[in-house]
């Protein structure tokens, strides 16, 4: 039973508007986040704020209306599931078979009700979303990422960071996972730092701004400073280690401009962390050569 179309037509029931038959009025939640909001008449598509006879002569639901329209229908009878939705989902999570309902979202591209997304990300699913985060199809495995994300526990953590070093992890998935890790706290740390050296250049560089988040770890610096002399994310490297914090970094990154022939942004972003570390950057007037610029220039002779 897929209770998000059935919340839709219970929405459909308060507010109608044209779906672009001939039948009457219809709808559904439009792919643009505004609400059910855009619709059409006669060919025309019509939204928030349209002022035509036809559209005053019915209800817009727009996205403000949602959350209380759903906390609503959660709680009404329910003829084609026989008792109201919230009982429906208390009875899956009684049973054991929520996991199932899920999987059955997923194989029939259904939209997961926010209600049973909410149960799967309590701490006690993370195993089956972990499955899920391998998926072939790449919005299942980002919604997996996505409840794991907000999901309690180490399980999770870990989960998510095995995301991010498997090279077969779509990069959606692993933004997903990459933005949840900033905010897993320093123990994160210690769990990169037993993996980074099999990583790749993209995924180290990745992992490496995750630990950039935590302060205070000599490892995490060193790192930073490969990163610097990895050469090509010297500007990213710079504004981090200006960030850390750590003041060992002034005279490694006056030596790095002055050993480097450096773009006009690396340069500038190596400045400023030196700046920002209260050091005093060794300026000697001269950019090196700018790989951004020139091209497409002619010889004026």
């Amino acid at each position: 039973m897929n209770l998000t179309e059935l919340f839709y037509e219970y929405v459909r029931t308060k507010k109608n508007f044209y779906d672009g038959d001939d039948d009457g009025y219809g709808g559904g939640y439009d792919d643009d986040d505004d609400g059910y909001a855009v619709h059409t008449h006669g060919g025309h598509v019509h939204g928030d704020g349209c002022e035509c006879d036809e559209c005053a002569s019915h209800g817009v639901v727009d996205a403000d209306d949602v959350p209380e329209l759903y906390a609503e229908w959660l709680n009404l009878y329910c003829e084609e599931i026989g008792q109201t939705p919230e009982a429906y989902i208390d009875r899956m999570r009684a049973d054991g078979t929520l996991e199932d309902y899920a999987e059955q979202c997923f194989m029939s591209d259904w939209e997961l009700d926010e209600t049973v997304a909410g149960y799967l990300a309590d701490g006690t699913h993370t195993a089956f979303l972990t499955l899920r985060l391998a998926d072939a199809d790449v919005s299942v495995a980002l919604t997996a990422a996505k409840l794991l994300a907000i999901a309690p526990g180490r399980a999770a953590e870990a989960a998510l960071l095995d995301a991010i070093m498997s090279p077969a992890t779509p990069y959606a998935v692993k933004l997903v996972a990459y933005e949840a890790l900033l905010e897993a706290g320093d123990h994160i740390v210690d769990e990169i730092l037993k993996r980074i050296y099999a990583a790749d250049a993209d995924t180290q560089t990745m992992l490496i701004e995750i630990m950039a988040r935590y302060k205070g770890n000599k490892a995490v610096y060193m790192w930073l400073v490969t990163l610097l002399y990895r050469g090509d994310e010297a500007a990213l490297a710079a504004s981090l280690l200006g960030a850390y914090g750590d003041e060992d970094a002034i005279d490694v990154l006056n030596s790095f401009a002055a050993e480097y022939e450096l773009d006009a942004n690396e340069l500038t972003e190596v400045r400023n962390a030196v700046e920002r570390l209260g050091g005093e950057f060794n300026e000697n007037g001269v950019f090196g050569a700018d790989k951004n610029a020139g091209e497409g220039d002619e010889d004026p002779e």
